[in-house]
């Protein structure tokens, strides 16, 4: 497809953030900057907002982060609305909402040419929902201070980290290196590392249709309860650490002791901690408390599977619980094995991959009991 039309096309899905199409003036307007998830937020924090359907793969990823000041206190909360309130159905009805929301394309998508259009909402908005990003990023000014620097004196701030939590999938890691950009393992955008191990072995042949790999698996350890609960105290001791150092609004205690569905992914919450989060940032922001149904499920293109060892210490899923050995990708079901042979063979090809893996997940690898 040509590149002018992929460009008219992103254009006329980001419309406002564009100014190809009107955005009202009568309710605060609120922006989000960050990944995926801060997408699937403005749904749940604007019920008029319209939705979109969520990419897989590399879209998966998260700005690299480093500590800004403290910005909760920088700016004024001025008061909300005091009626609580329940929103159902939100789509196709678009009920009224008490903010109006802009679709911002995900911020490792911004370019240069993005910034006059980022720029000019940022004078008018009243309201910012942002992930924590470094300075520069992508060599962009795009890190929050940065960002913040360019809005309104009086705009309201809430930062919120990404969640991420290993804890439902603790084989599971997401590696995206800068000198790396856009390599991603084929299937999904997550590697085991159960297939980095053998790799880093020198075990990147699979066999045909995977016949090898029963043997190869055979030779790793067991996953126990105590590695579950070793990995799942790491990662949400990482999430606090992240709020903490950016001031951020408080989330990582909704997976203080998570159900077997509250991450689909090791980067994508659930929905019960999805509307979790927004509670938390209408709090922050000095917006009344609502609850707000999406009208069809976020984040919901890749469903991990949940390891039965893993659901043996986890509460039970709400609804139908995780597959234990195949993962759901955009509504097909994909056998784990399948996706493990592919990545075997993959980093046959990828062994700088294979190497950052293991560099950035060693303390991961130990709890689990994997040596290369």
């Amino acid at each position: 497809m040509p590149a002018t039309i992929v460009d008219l096309g992103r254009r006329r899905h980001y419309g406002a953030f564009y100014g190809l199409d009107p955005v009202p003036t009568d309710r605060p307007l609120l922006l989000l900057l960050g990944n995926c998830q801060a997408e699937s937020l403005r749904l749940l924090l604007d019920p008029a907002a319209e939705p979109l359907d969520q990419p897989a793969g590399p879209a998966a990823t998260d700005p690299p982060t480093d500590p800004p000041a403290d910005l909760r206190g920088a700016h004024p909360t001025a008061p909300g609305l005091t009626r609580s309130a329940v929103l159902r159905g939100a789509h196709p009805t678009r009920p009224t909402s008490d903010v109006v929301s802009v679709r911002v394309p995900p911020i490792h998508e911004l370019t240069a040419d993005d910034l006059p259009h980022l720029d000019a909402l940022l004078e008018r908005a009243d309201l910012l929902v942002a992930q924590p990003t470094r300075a520069d990023y992508r060599d962009l000014p795009l890190g929050t201070e940065q960002v913040l620097a360019r809005a309104r004196a009086d705009l309201r701030t809430a930062l919120v980290s990404s969640v991420r939590y290993a804890g439902l999938h603790p084989f599971h890691v997401v590696v995206h290196p800068p000198e790396l950009d856009g390599v991603v393992p084929p299937v999904v955008a997550y590697h085991d590392l159960r297939a980095v191990v053998l790799a880093a072995r020198g075990h990147t042949d699979p066999g045909a249709d995977g016949s090898r790999l029963d043997a190869l698996l055979g030779d790793l350890p067991p996953l126990t309860a105590d590695a579950v609960r070793a990995v799942g105290d790491d990662s949400g001791a990482e999430l606090r650490r992240r709020q903490q150092q950016h001031g951020g609004v408080a989330v990582a205690d909704l997976l203080d002791d998570p159900a077997v569905d509250d991450m689909r992914t090791v980067n994508h919450p659930g929905p019960r901690v999805l509307a979790g989060v927004a509670r938390r940032v209408r709090a922050s922001l000095g917006l009344a408390p609502l609850e707000v149904d999406p009208g069809r499920p976020l984040l919901d293109d890749v469903h991990a599977p949940v390891h039965p060892a893993v659901a043996a210490v986890r509460r039970p899923a709400d609804g139908p619980a995780p597959s234990p050995d195949h993962w759901r990708v955009g509504g097909r079901s994909v056998a784990e094995r399948e996706v493990l042979a592919a990545q075997l063979a993959w980093y046959a090809d990828h062994p700088a991959m294979v190497r950052e893996a293991l560099a950035r997940h060693g303390r991961t690898l130990d709890h689990l009991g994997l040596a290369p």
